[in-house]
């Protein structure tokens, strides 16, 4: 009898493993023609979630990033039906500036990209009872909008190796703080025929960087042009840019600037007319 047991004990334990493992929480695709979504939960400890959604883009369709410049609707999810959940912070890899018919800016993510999505509990020894719904637009020659939602239980400890491999490429691209990796933008200042003028400086020196303007809808902002020092370690950003309200003025506004140089990259909040405040070495540790 004890010999009959053993295997049965055996089996037992493995079908107890096994589901373990296949706890996945990310979800089915929700699969339309042009485009594919789901939720990936990577990680959940101490009150803690590393997600994010993901998003497979039939080729040549192409969806937006927060700021999409002249055309397209980027995500947006409203988490309030939600619970136990203290906070939602969807974060943005850096996205591609595309310029079409010469004159169509915007800034897309096209074949994949996972959207991090860093969620925090009220109480961080219970689940979140995830439940968001928003909509997004992806382009071609036309555009398409869809809603998407997410309704998931999250547990207060989870953890899912494969989830969390997917995601570290793209939280690799989302911006760290200014100063970040010897990358840190100095000051923004108006200068004349409409252009913003931004100082930065590189410790590892300038390699085609690239330089995205956020302010209100009062302005349109262009592809920057560069000049660099003689160790190409200091750069100043010239950006054009196109009043859409007549009397509008950048003196003292507050603008978002993100700075790409390799594969570094780094954001900074400036007001016009003033040096950024020198980052504190806590704050310009890499995510």
């Amino acid at each position: 009898m004890p010999h009959r047991l053993f295997p049965l004990l055996c089996l037992i334990t493995l079908l107890a493993v096994i589901p373990a493992r296949a706890q996945a929480l990310t979800t089915d695709w929700e699969q339309h023609p042009e485009v594919g979504t789901r939720l990936l939960v990577a990680q959940s400890a101490d009150g803690e979630v590393n997600a994010g959604i993901e998003f497979r883009l039939a080729e040549g369709w192409k969806t937006y990033w927060r700021t999409p410049g002249d055309a397209g609707l980027p995500l947006t999810l409203d988490f309030s039906a939600s619970e136990n959940l203290k906070q939602a912070n969807l974060l943005w890899p850096v996205p591609t500036r595309l310029v079409e018919y010469k004159i169509i800016q915007s800034f897309i993510y096209k074949h994949h990209i996972i959207l991090p999505l860093r969620l925090q509990a009220e109480d961080p020894a219970k689940p979140i009872l995830l439940k968001a719904s928003g909509n997004y637009g992806v382009c071609s020659e036309i555009c398409v909008f869809y809603n998407i939602t997410l309704d998931t239980s999250i547990p207060a400890s989870h953890s899912d190796a494969e989830a969390q491999a997917a995601l570290d490429p793209f939280m690799a691209k989302v911006p760290a703080p200014n100063g970040a990796g010897g990358l840190e933008i100095l000051s923004a200042q108006a200068g004349e025929n409409n252009t913003l003028n931004v100082k930065a400086r590189a410790e590892d020196g300038f390699s085609r960087p690239e330089l995205l303007v956020e302010i209100s809808e009062d302005f349109r902002f262009t592809a920057p042009e560069a000049t660099f020092s003689a160790d190409w370690k200091e750069a100043t950003f010239s950006v054009p840019y196109e009043l859409k309200l007549k009397d509008a003025s950048l003196k003292g506004k507050t603008i978002t600037l993100t700075l790409i140089n390799g594969d570094k990259v780094v954001e900074a909040q400036v007001t016009e007319g003033q040096d950024t405040p020198s980052p504190a070495a806590d704050d310009v540790k890499k995510k």
